[in-house]
């Protein structure tokens, strides 16, 4: 790069000022800042002259330091290693945040000094997110003085940009450990991530492979890149056994331990293989002792995580029925929950595999995944254990329900299933209706949220009026509409158990309305009734004023979000006096003014 001639000349002036005109400078300069900037304090130096400390932090968008100025040199700015002559050119406007000059955590307010004692500021690690460049960038500041010699690269020359700093740009990034994309400590960062994540299996894997003398690891590694080439490219035989461990995690994920054994087998290192076996047989012991229980009210229920379900693949992979026997004496529970981990339809045929060693458990909770029809089959080992089984927004569909239908005939054993949030039809409702009358124990049914008509509500309610058992249903968010309310009013009216209700969101106007209350009248047990989200009106409030006045046994009624006015709402509140057995009864979002909602506000068993 060329030089000015009159750079050094100019940079020696700049040197041999005296401390008055520096404090002069330095006063000037912070003028400039905004009032909140005053905040950051000044210190006296040794010889008694102002001096305010240099903001360390940086904007993201250009990376300029708030102090930058034309008329500090290069050769104040940069170390004397980088010193570049940069030419001058007009103030940049500064658009500073109101903390953009707070002062950083733990900063002591000491400036960085050379030996002479002239200012050195030093260059930013950190690159800018949107351009990646130093906060130092100018036309005639070249790569090689920024960036690091093994990323150079070449870029044009840009005019001066405009700092618009935001309110927070001057903040500390959270948790920044000032290590660039490229530097080493960011690989080993990962790399421990990774030993940490597969502690396990990198155990059980090394182990053996350390055992091997020079000749017998080259004789693994032509094995292994035979068998697999595309797990390494270069010097295989210099690797590590660690690396190499890590590196078949990586590229055959679960299918890591049964390649190593076989490889070890066909070399005719028996006892190496089956020592392999026996150690991950202790791992699966150690982390399968103590997994975390939940008190629920069916019982006990132990809790299975991302780490856990990743050993089961391992288990699973071997084809190994002594591990498996060995993991699944860790599930002494009645519950097996499993939510939020992604399980699909293989990870299915992984816990059945493991599952079916395990018979004290009566109940499995596999909500929200991604199991689908496909996951349904490979659970069909463990169907004729379960009493209760829980599948929510699982992506289930009619051939789904078909499967478990059939499996739980065979014994008759099920008594609760929660369903809801899949794509469930009236076939599938059709499945589900065997299941409750031709099972004497079910007792629970949990089917909101699917695309169940007024046919399937046929079905079930048919089966339901049926059935002895069953207690509570849950409908809501299907399409039942009025043909099913009036089923549903049928199931309901003679009902012996029946205590609890849903058909909230199913569309159900006046007519279904008026059928579910009639039913109402005649029921001796029936406690909840759900019905919050449909298209009820004062003539329908009118019917259930009576249910109230005649009802001893319910609790509670859900009206939310219907089409009642005040009017219908007096006649509800009136026949509460007649009834102190009502607890509940729920009004919000129907078609009342504030003013309105007001007049029933001594009433504290209506809810608005």
């Amino acid at each position: 790069m060329n030089q000015k001639p009159d750079m050094e000349s100019s940079s020696m002036k700049k040197s041999s000022c005296n401390s008055e005109d520096l404090n002069k400078e330095i006063y000037s300069l912070k003028i400039s800042l905004s009032e909140d900037d005053a905040d950051f304090p000044e210190r006296e130096t040794e010889s008694g002259n102002l001096e305010r400390p240099v903001s360390p932090v940086f904007s993201v968008l250009s990376m300029e330091s708030d102090v930058f100025s034309n008329d500090v040199t290069d050769k104040d700015i940069l170390d004397s290693s980088t010193q570049q002559e940069r030419p001058t050119s007009p103030d940049r406007l500064s658009l500073k945040s109101d903390c953009s000059m707070f002062r950083p955590e733990n900063f002591t307010g000491l400036l960085p000094h050379d030996s002479s004692g002239n200012l050195e500021r030093p260059v930013s690690p950190v690159f800018s997110v949107l351009s990646m460049e130093s906060d130092v960038f100018s036309n005639d500041v070249t790569d090689k003085d920024i960036l690091d010699s093994s990323t150079q690269q070449e870029r044009p020359t840009s005019p001066d940009r405009l700092s618009l700093k935001s309110d927070c740009s001057m903040f500390r990034p959270e948790n920044f450990t000032g290590l660039l994309p490229h530097d080493s400590s960011l690989q080993q960062s990962e790399d421990n991530s990774f030993e940490k994540t597969h502690k396990i299996p990198i155990q059980a894997l090394k182990s053996p492979l350390e055992k091997l003398t020079e000749d017998e690891w080259e004789q693994f590694m032509t094995h292994l890149n035979k068998k697999y080439p595309s797990i390494f490219t270069g010097h295989l035989h210099n690797q590590s056994a660690l690396e190499v461990v890590k590196n078949i995690l990586v590229s055959l994920k679960e299918g890591a331990f049964r390649a190593t054994v076989n490889i070890l087998k066909n070399m005719d290192q028996n006892e190496l293989a089956d020592s392999l076996q026996r150690d991950e047989g202790d791992n699966v012991k150690l982390n399968f002792r103590n997994l975390p229980l939940d008190k629920i009210d069916d019982g006990i229920a132990v809790r299975l995580t991302h780490d856990m379900l990743r050993m089961l693949r391992y288990i699973f992979e071997t084809r190994s029925d002594k591990l498996a026997k060995l993991a699944a004496k860790g599930f002494s529970a009645q519950v097996i929950k499993l939510t939020y981990c992604k399980v699909d339809s293989f990870d299915c045929e992984v816990l059945a595999f493991v599952l079916q060693y395990q018979k004290e458990f009566y109940c499995i909770n596999l909500d929200n995944n991604n199991i689908s029809d496909y996951g349904i089959r490979q659970l069909k080992p463990l169907f004729s254990n379960l009493t209760t089984l829980r599948l929510c927004d699982n992506q289930i569909q009619d051939e789904g329900v078909a499967i478990f239908t059939n499996e739980f005939l065979k014994y008759k054993a099920l008594k609760g299933l929660t369903l809801f949030t899949n794509h469930i039809t009236d076939i599938g409702a059709k499945h589900i209706a065997r299941i409750i009358e031709e099972c004497p124990h079910f007792r629970r049914l949990a089917l909101g949220n699917n695309r169940i008509t007024g046919e399937g509500g046929r079905y079930l309610a048919n089966a339901i009026q049926r059935s002895k058992a069953i207690y509570y249903v849950g409908m809501w968010g299907n399409k039942i509409g009025d043909e099913g309310a009036k089923h549903f009013a049928e199931a309901i009216r003679n009902h012996p158990n029946l205590s609890a209700v849903s058909l909230a969101a199913n569309g159900i106007t006046f007519s279904g309305g008026r059928s579910l209350a009639a039913a109402l009248k005649e029921n001796t047990v029936l406690k909840s009734l759900w019905l919050h989200d449909n298209e009820l009106t004062d003539d329908n409030a009118a019917d259930f004023a009576e249910v109230i006045r005649s009802s001893t046994t319910i609790h509670q009624l859900w009206f939310i979000n219907n089409k009642m006015t005040v009017n219908g709402v007096r006649l509800l509140a009136s026949s509460l006096q007649y009834n102190p057995s009502i607890t509940m009864l729920c009004m919000k979002d129907n078609l009342l003014s504030a003013e309105e909602v007001k007049e029933f506000e001594n009433e504290t068993r209506m809810v608005f």
